[in-house]
């Protein structure tokens, strides 16, 4: 199974400066995935950059509830500890205990008027794309349709423009494009973005490619070094394309649950003709939670 690892959540505290007493932390979970290695761990991290520990939990997926270590269901947590407007609260994906925030920072945000609204640091409802069916890597009007481009429409390779619009994302994150042939997943390479805007530059792979240059954005064509149990060229009328969010460094070879973009490519696509991919940013995993005294 997936390791699921992408996640946002939402942690909201209410304390009086500089008091130590215990204050309930209740939280709801939303869109948020199992994690099938380690645990979560969330955290506060005061206006001295000193991180402590609030508590460690997993997430049940089929009704969004949380659950500690020894199997049982968190429904609030105490914080002895004050939180104060500004101090930042994290989520990580902890695999080494909870002396400090793993690397892996998975959610993030600012405590204000008593509530923190955790995410990944990014805005995912701008996010849009186009794509073409095409193989500049072999040559023109050759397997036309077994390669995809997020560009717009363009015959000339060589004057082609960025199709893809997507916020710029904090360090330890990328974005990988992906086609899925009978729910088997390819990826198309993987792309860093740190700001918001269209992507330019060519993604890390172009490993199913054929010999010649395709152009500086993500893409690829499938017509070589096929995976076992598949044929190139492919057909990629009436298959799926995604945009996933994934971790760096990333350790599973499929695609995360945070999918941003996503399309089924017509049944009857046309090459070097412009198709639309459809938002998934409003899915983004999240929890919201409220502080009591």
């Amino acid at each position: 199974m997936k390791t699921r690892i992408l996640v946002i959540a939402v942690v909201t505290m209410l304390f009086l400066a500089g008091t130590a007493s215990a204050h309930t932390v209740r939280m709801t979970p939303m869109h948020m995935s199992h994690l099938d290695q380690g645990n979560y761990q969330a955290w506060i991290v005061n206006s001295s950059g000193v991180p402590m520990s609030v508590t460690s939990f997993n997430v049940r997926e089929t009704d969004q509830t949380m659950w500690d270590m020894n199997g049982n269901r968190i429904t609030s947590i105490s914080t002895p500890f004050p939180v104060n407007n500004g101090d930042m609260m994290l989520v990580t994906a902890d695999n080494q205990g909870t002396n400090m925030p793993a690397s892996m920072i998975v959610l993030q945000g600012k405590v204000r008027n008593g509530t923190a609204m955790l995410n990944m640091g990014a805005d995912f409802s701008t996010a849009a794309s186009k794509y073409i069916l095409a193989t500049p890597t072999n040559g023109p009007d050759t397997n036309e349709l077994s390669g995809i481009w997020f560009i717009k429409r363009s015959m000339d390779m060589t004057t082609a423009a960025s199709g893809l619009w997507l916020p710029g994302l904090p360090s330890g994150w990328q974005y990988e494009g992906w086609v899925m042939v009978n729910n088997r997943p390819l990826s198309t390479g993987k792309f860093n973005h740190a700001y918001t805007g269209y992507v330019v530059g060519a993604d890390m792979s172009a490993q199913y490619s054929g010999t010649m240059a395709g152009p500086p954005f993500p893409g690829e064509d499938f017509l070589m070094n096929a995976p076992a149990g598949m044929t190139f060229p492919l057909n990629l009328q009436g298959q799926m394309t995604a945009i996933t969010v994934e971790p760096v460094p990333d350790n599973d070879p499929g695609p995360s649950d945070v999918m941003v973009l996503s399309a089924t490519i017509p049944s009857n696509a046309m090459d070097h003709e412009e198709y639309v991919m459809t938002n998934r940013g409003r899915m983004a995993p999240m929890m919201q939670a409220t502080m009591t005294p």
